[in-house]
């Protein structure tokens, strides 16, 4: 018994040394321990092209690829291209990741300590849904610099204000949001109207914000009107909507419809059934002034899930599910984390005591100690692919910058920016609507024939400006001569 009482006490004195930090450094750390790194993510990949292109049009001036109307990115667009300027894709990775974790922790922390969360409980909730930051839809709040970075600052200051029933401020902080990423801050918008409506009991207050949140967005939106109302149109009989949704994004528009749904999508399903349960069922029973802040929040949060679940498997053209219904499911995610644990602590304390314990040395511990090793082994450690840096510069020094590349084989998404020459097409890369999305859709159809079968690059080469070819096999075409290879690497010159 004493054993164990020391025990106890050893792990209370942990706690408190834990508990005696600022709870903002404790989120910067973690934050920084998963993400902070200077090789750029896809999503860095994809959007910091577009705007260096944006900010300085010299920059492969005739880039099918990145050469696309800023949309609903301008202002990331702006930002992004400046620093570009001055920084490498690189360093604007690390620099704006590090700014970003740096802004987004301070309202997080803020949000927390609201609930008077003690660090241990902070931590825990923190890791927890950063294991996963969304049941469906593939939604994130942290990881890259990307426009919904930006957006998602303003989010979590605006949810600290909706439960402090600020309300104004709550919706001008969405507006900054949807100004940022529009489906971000305007999915969070619909979320917080309902909530105030549902909780206030009142259809007055509402309306008078969402009026107000209208009347700001308008300038934004009249800016959009003229491109996005393109978006519907049917192209020689492809539905641009169903490319872009179930062809390209169908991972988070329309998830339920991916092919390996049943073992991907459905477990996730099954969890939001549970969680629903949960709430409705069992939480509910026991509610007081904070308590019933976090369980209409959350009512209103699944509701909309399941609004989505269902539109996306039935609007099988893509014109309702291309606006990613499922973008509300990370905040989602947040907050039902918050509720489990404050509900907890709240009514069972003794139970709470002992499950922090567990969690802190069976999740938390775990968890961060292997999220951060694979940060470090895959972002620090990792050495360099050297054939691929080789044929970065045999293309840098040996092809024209208006050459334009075909690859057979999948390369990292750097090849564009690093070698300064046009791919055909890639896949990632795709535009956000318009006539442009059918154009790539033409585009991918045929580069996957030609990966499939390579006489079909004779229609491509027919049809298309191309010069040369990347596989990492061995081709035997009259119409291809082999200008360079290495260990991984085929270069052919397309006659």
């Amino acid at each position: 018994m004493k054993k164990h009482n020391s025990f106890l006490r050893g792990l209370d004195t942990v706690f408190r040394a834990i508990n005696s930090v600022h709870p903002y450094l404790l989120v910067v750390v973690v934050l920084c321990a998963h993400f902070l790194s200077m090789v750029p993510t896809g999503n860095e990949e994809a959007y910091f092209p577009l705007a260096k292109q944006f900010v300085n049009p010299d920059w492969m001036p005739h880039s099918f690829v990145f050469n696309e109307w800023a949309g609903t990115r301008v202002l990331y667009q702006y930002i992004t291209g400046f620093l570009l300027q001055f920084m490498s894709f690189e360093q604007l990775s690390f620099w704006g990741r590090l700014v970003i974790f740096l802004v987004s922790a301070y309202p997080l922390t803020r949000l927390f300590k609201w609930f008077r969360f003690s660090n241990v409980t902070l931590l825990i909730i923190l890791e927890l849904f950063l294991i996963r930051q969304a049941w469906i839809g593939g939604e994130s709040i942290f990881e890259s610099v990307g426009p919904k970075s930006f957006a998602y600052i303003f989010v979590l200051f605006s949810l600290l204000c909706l439960f402090q029933k600020q309300y104004v401020k709550s919706i001008l902080l969405a507006v900054g949001a949807s100004y940022f990423h529009i489906l971000v801050g305007g999915w969070y918008a619909v979320f917080a109207l309902s909530y105030i409506m549902i909780y206030e009991w009142s259809i007055v207050k509402p309306v008078k914000l969402g009026l107000l949140y209208s009347i700001a967005m308008a300038p934004f939106l009249y800016f959009l009107s003229t491109h996005i109302i393109e978006s519907g149109d049917v192209i020689n009989g492809v539905n641009i909507d169903w490319v872009y949704v179930f062809y390209r994004n169908i991972h988070h528009c329309a998830p339920l419809s991916r092919p390996d749904a049943m073992t991907v999508v459905f477990p996730s399903v099954l969890q939001l059934f549970v969680c629903s349960g949960l709430i409705l069922f069992f939480m509910r029973k026991k509610r007081g002034v904070v308590t019933d802040k976090l369980f209409w929040a959350n009512l209103v949060l699944f509701a909309m899930i399941w609004c989505a679940i269902i539109i996306s498997l039935v609007n099988t053209s893509g014109s309702i599910s291309k606006y990613y219904l499922f973008r509300i499911s990370s905040v989602a995610a947040l907050l039902f984390n918050v509720y489990v644990f404050w509900w907890t602590l709240r009514y069972y304390p003794a139970f709470a005591r002992k499950a922090g314990y567990v969690l802190f040395f069976l999740v938390f511990i775990p968890s961060l100690i292997g999220r951060t090793s694979s940060n470090i082994r895959k972002n620090y450690l990792k050495g360099q692919d050297e054939a691929y840096i080789e044929l970065i510069e045999q293309v840098k020094k040996h092809t024209e910058l208006s050459d334009v590349f075909i690859e057979q084989v999948r390369l990292p998404l750097s090849f564009m920016r690093l070698t300064e020459r046009e791919s055909f097409v890639v896949k990632k890369l795709d535009p956000g609507g318009g006539a442009k999305i059918y154009e790539w859709y033409i585009r991918m159809e045929d580069l996957l024939k030609s990966r499939k079968d390579i006489q079909h690059l004779d229609h491509i080469k027919n049809t298309y400006k191309v010069d040369y070819l990347i596989s990492k096999t061995a081709i035997n075409r009259d119409d291809l001569e082999l200008e360079y290879s290495n260990s991984k690497y085929f270069l052919y010159r397309i006659l």
